[in-house]
């Protein structure tokens, strides 16, 4: 059973999916955030770093819900006083003149994400307020933007708004079709509202549409996923974002409202997620890296047809800024230099952005070797390749790393070519790439192996 066509058949593959069913990083970044070297972090440093950019992509991190959707891992903040609402984006736009005191002269903005929380917890007027406060000094704003949605609290007016400030990318939280499911979850939505959204973003012209769907979740079964999928079929967004659910109840306290007896075993877990992405294929939808499918006519499928996928911590992408400036509570920002994240809390940023100074609580500056590895391990999770230079196979970290993954050759999820040149993750191994980065991840072999920050491999 030791080599590459092993895989090909799904009893291996589930054999393999049950034995490295470990917690692993998902590698949206590199170094991942608790391998970060807090202790030797200045602030002045990595700013330094924002000179050597020149285009930018800003995230911005909108925390607050209405309901609270137990299963999500995400910074948050649950109310129905939307009195809050101003307030949040008055810091956001003191934040916004701290940074342009920041950046370099003729800095450009690639494009705006507007993530959460839910992003359209506020109001149509509020989210103009914000984006044209941003965009107001820009010679060229972005008019490629993104956007989450959560279909219950969305409505058309915001949809247009969102839109005629130049948002083209809209990704519906949809998660699952099963009522039951829904209300495990206690996610509070139905198809009407769903389709009500897409109806009024395909009004509106060079548009796409993202599905967010997650498998593993209580009281899911293989029917479930079915439905969800005659959905899909239905409405044909153009992109899939196919999540396996972290049960991380130690981290996000609103899991331990359902115990491990709710969730699928994580033999039906694997099942859960090999169906799904063979009928999205049969759907006509491409796969892209990991987790993600998107219609062969869409950009990111384009992107990754021709090599030119990213990752960063918004997932897979297609915009060709490296750097990223995160905005609001809990968001992280990006460049050459490495890594800084703004207070968790909203009462913690709100306080130091009205001191006036940087709401940052820990950083990294990347060494030599993370910006290496961070290379390679970016190329593996989009693209299932990368290539090692002669002198990076004279690095101190290369034969550990190669000695690491013997025991995955052998079992067909990697495949080395050219000598020691060329690392190739075989198309039927694709769903291991995280452990195959796994074996790169200097840090996690050299420090302590986190396995409880992370959700399972598999």
């Amino acid at each position: 059973m030791g080599n590459t066509t092993s895989l090909e058949y799904q009893p291996y593959r589930l054999q393999k999916a049950l034995e490295y069913n470990i917690p692993v990083p998902r590698y949206t970044s590199y170094p991942t955030v608790p391998a970060w070297e807090v202790d030797k972090f200045v602030s002045c440093k990595w700013l330094g770093g924002l000179a050597k950019e020149q285009s930018f992509q800003l995230y911005i991190h909108l925390p607050y819900c209405e309901q609270l959707c137990t299963y999500c891992g995400c910074n948050k903040r649950i109310t129905v006083n939307h009195n809050v609402e101003e307030p949040y984006i008055d810091l956001l736009l003191k934040e916004w003149e701290l940074w342009k005191g920041q950046l370099p002269p003729n800095f450009s903005i690639s494009e705006i994400h507007l993530g959460g929380g839910t992003p359209t917890f506020f109001s149509a007027e509020m989210l103009e307020k914000l984006i044209t406060g941003i965009t107001k000094d820009l010679a060229n704003p972005p008019i490629a933007n993104s956007v989450e949605l959560h279909p219950a609290v969305t409505s058309v007016a915001q949809v247009n708004t969102l839109y005629s400030l130049g948002f083209r990318r809209f990704s519906i939280g949809v998660q699952c079709s099963d009522s039951q499911v829904l209300k495990a979850i206690n996610r509070h939505q139905n198809p009407h509202q769903i389709t009500n959204i897409m109806d009024a973003i395909r009004l509106l012209p060079g548009t796409s549409i993202n599905w967010d769907l997650v498998y593993g979740l209580p009281k899911q079964t293989l029917a479930s996923i079915t439905e969800t999928l005659n959905w899909v079929a239905a409405h044909k967004p153009d992109r899939i974002a196919w999540y396996g659910y972290a049960h991380v109840p130690w981290k996000s306290k609103a899991q331990r409202g359902y115990s491990e007896a709710d969730l699928p075993t994580a033999e039906e877990r694997f099942f859960m997620q090999e169906y799904g992405a063979i009928e999205l294929n049969k759907l006509g939808y491409t796969t892209i890296g990991i987790d993600h499918f998107a219609l062969p006519t869409d950009a990111l499928a384009i992107a990754a047809e021709i090599g030119k996928l990213h990752r960063n911590f918004m997932g897979y992408s297609t915009s060709t800024s490296s750097a990223i400036i995160g905005l609001g509570c809990s968001a992280i920002s990006e460049n050459k230099a490495g890594f800084v994240q703004n207070e968790v809390t909203v009462e913690g940023y709100a306080e130091s952005i009205n001191a006036g100074h940087f709401a940052f609580i820990k950083g990294h500056l990347n060494t030599p070797t993370d910006t290496l590895i961070a290379k390679h391990i970016s190329e593996l999770m989009c693209n299932g390749v990368t290539t090692f230079t002669f002198s990076e196979q004279n690095e101190v970290w290369f034969w550990p790393f190669k000695e690491h993954t013997k025991k995955l050759e052998s079992e067909g999820m990697l495949v080395w070519k050219d000598g020691h040149n060329r690392l190739i993750i075989p198309e039927a191994a694709r769903h291991f790439s995280r452990l195959v980065a796994l074996q790169l991840d200097l840090r996690y072999w050299e420090g302590e192996k986190k396995v409880n920050q992370f959700s399972k491999a598999v």
